[in-house]
């Protein structure tokens, strides 16, 4: 479904119209069954919204030593992927990255 932001205020006799409040994600009525937009916002209206898979992914590490100080690090990169899927990296990285509130 295509996000088209928030129902304002001003928006809530067309939100209710939808079955939805002020405050509310407000999605797009793409189309219907039979081709046309419908009134409604249901299963006619989802989008392919892209790939999650990245085409190219990348890495570099380092150790650099002077005068017995070590100083290591890694950088990581992807490129390619059309949408950035945050929900996957928190379930696989078993709570480690912080939730901002």
């Amino acid at each position: 479904m295509k996000y088209l932001g928030l129902w304002s205020s001003d928006q809530d006799a067309e939100a209710r119209s939808y079955g939805q409040l002020p405050g509310t994600p407000r999605y797009a009525d793409i189309t219907g069954p039979d081709g046309d937009p419908d009134g409604k916002v249901d299963q006619w209206d989802k989008t392919d919204i892209g790939n999650g898979y990245p085409k190219f992914t990348w890495g570099f590490t380092n150790l650099l030593t002077y005068k017995g100080i070590e100083l290591s690090f890694l950088i990581i990169g992807s490129h390619g992927n059309d949408l950035f899927n945050t929900i996957r990296i928190r379930r696989e990285s078993h709570g480690k990255v912080p939730i901002r509130k």
